[in-house]
This record gives C-alpha cells, sequence and structure tokens, in this order.
C-alpha cells in the first residue's frame, strides 16, 4: 500500500497544501487517514478519487454537481 504525506500529495496534484487542507475540512478531497498526527492519502484511493472527477465536457460536469 503506498501512502502519500500532504507534501508528497501537493506536489504530484500541483496544488498548494492548503488546498488540500480546505478540502479535507468540506469534505470535498480525496479519503485520507491520520496516523498520530500525520494525514496520509493511499494513493489508489487518490487515484480513484481523481478519476471520479474526470468530465468529457462541462455539462456532463455540471450535471453531476447539480446531482449532489
Amino acid at each position: 500500500m503506498k501512502c502519500l504525506n500532504e507534501r508528497e500529495l501537493s506536489g504530484v496534484m500541483r496544488i498548494p497544501r492548503r488546498t488540500l487542507q480546505r478540502l479535507r475540512a468540506d469534505g470535498g478531497g480525496p479519503p485520507y487517514m491520520r496516523v498520530g498526527r500525520r494525514v496520509l492519502y493511499r494513493l489508489e484511493t487518490v487515484e480513484s478519487w481523481a478519476g471520479g472527477r474526470e468530465f468529457s465536457h462541462l455539462t456532463a460536469e455540471i450535471n453531476q454537481t447539480s446531482k449532489k
């Protein structure tokens, strides 16, 4: 099981760590786990989460997000 910490995932996804923290707080980000004080993300879970956020066009994105 390959896990990434917040800094590593931020680098892979090319988004600020603060964005990951906000997504964690809102519940809109990839699933994570806490090990003591560390926040870890399973790579396969992040890939699955990101795959569910792919859209072929804007209408598909709007339709999916309006169902939530």
